[in-house]
């Protein structure tokens, strides 16, 4: 009986989620490589026209600002056995020495206040609500919070279900076209988190990326007062350089989310309308020179017994000179008792220019892979290893890995009505 068979991807990734400048020394080892930054963000520079949300007057086109392009949720670690650790366990990703939560159990807590809509937010702001030594008072309706957590779950505002319909409330905002956002009733929350920085992430001239995994629907990012970017699309994950905003010691995170905006258009479907960071924010420390993306696709042979591993790896290079000449990407699949089923392979490099990105490939035997299925999810820790040319690791990274295939197969060998291989 022949087969039509069409491979998928194998990978089942998860998220293992004031100076111009810091001040903070490079170590001897990135000083002796030489690996400077090409170039520092314009902190003082204004980015926001404040109407990014309106879906006015062309605001409709923009969903991002100063956002870093969309990417795996990358988290690296310090070793293979504590990136291995965190595939088998979920919160041991936090064991990383370059991730620090925000929050959850070990981010500590937020002030936050949720005003009707954003011209009762702007004095607020005026203020110095986005700055540091603003005084969140309860009086002026501050609260502690713990994160995340829906706005409507924590006293504020009201959750609204729709179905066929927008959310949009008539009885304030009647009228509203697409792509334009409600002005009237369209709630504006206001959050501030203080944070510091250990010093292992700030080594090496380390990029330090902050993460936030979901905000409905909208939000304008602010560190140490001063205005970093802003994104749309509620349920995907977004991250942002936020390096050169950093001072040395403790740092103001601001969080301005508006509940609606014109994405909302895009958005509605069958569900509960709350608002707010409803899913996790954290930072990641990563090295000049870094794992930006990565793709995998595991291709089983007719008979379902062995596989080839395509891996695509692409390497960011955000250092002032080239790198690349004899670096490598090593690579292991291990299994849960630490067995390497792959035997190990590397993918070399050639050189990344400065503030340029390039892509390597492989594509690896692995023989016998227990495969994954609903009834027996059998499940493999893929360990990438970026590694310079005089054999140190940089960069370590891990995903799950499952081994799959989907096919399509006739029902009998003859003609089928309607269909067509």
């Amino acid at each position: 009986m022949k087969k039509w068979k069409r491979s998928v991807a194998g990978m089942m990734a998860v998220a293992m989620l004031v100076s111009a400048c810091p001040v903070f020394p490079a170590s001897a080892a990135a000083t002796a490589l030489g690996l400077t930054p090409a170039a520092k963000a314009d902190t003082t520079a204004p980015k926001f026209s404040h109407n990014e949300w309106t879906g006015k007057n062309g605001a409709e086109d923009v969903f991002a600002v100063n956002r870093e392009a969309a990417t795996l949720s990358i988290v690296p670690y310090q070793d293979t056995d504590t990136a291995a650790k965190a595939v088998w366990d979920y919160n041991a990703r936090e064991d990383s020495t370059y991730m620090q939560m925000l929050t959850g159990s070990n981010g500590g807590s937020w002030d936050l206040t949720v005003v009707q809509n954003a011209d009762k937010a702007f004095p607020l702001m005026q203020g110095g609500a986005m700055k540091p030594g603003y005084s969140a008072n309860p009086a002026d309706g501050w609260k502690s919070v713990s994160l995340p957590c829906s706005w409507t779950c924590q006293g504020f505002d009201f959750p609204i279900y729709a179905n066929v319909s927008l959310p949009f409330q008539s009885a304030y905002d009647p009228f509203v076209s697409c792509p334009d956002a409600p002005t009237n009733y369209n709630p504006v929350g206001l959050y501030r988190k203080s944070f510091t920085v250990s010093k292992e992430m700030l080594a090496d001239n380390r990029r330090i990326e902050l993460h936030f995994e979901g905000v409905e629907s909208c939000y304008y990012v602010y560190v140490n007062g001063m205005e970093v970017g802003y994104s749309e699309d509620s349920f995907s994950p977004h991250h942002f350089d936020i390096t050169d905003y950093l001072t040395e010691g403790e740092n103001l995170l601001a969080v301005e989310v508006h509940k609606f905006c014109d994405g909302t258009w895009f958005e509605d479907q069958d569900m509960i309308y709350d608002g707010g960071i409803f899913r996790d924010v954290y930072l990641t420390s990563r090295p000049l020179v870094q794992i930006f993306d990565y793709s995998v696709v595991t291709d089983l042979d007719d008979t379902y017994t062995n596989a080839s591993l395509n891996l695509n790896v692409n390497v960011r290079n955000l250092a002032s000179k080239a790198v690349g000449t004899g670096w490598s990407i090593k690579g292991q699949v291990l299994s849960e008792d630490g067995k390497d089923i792959s035997g190990g392979f590397s993918i070399p490099m050639s050189e990344v220019g400065s503030g340029k990105n390039a892509e390597f490939k492989i594509s690896q035997k692995i023989t016998a892979p227990k495969l994954w299925s609903a009834e027996h999810p059998n499940l493999y820790a893929l360990i990438l290893t970026l590694t310079d040319g005089e054999g140190n690791e940089v960069e370590t990274v891990s995903t799950q890995l499952g081994f799959r295939e989907i096919g399509f197969t006739r029902a009998n060998d003859g003609p089928t009505s309607g269909w067509q291989p």
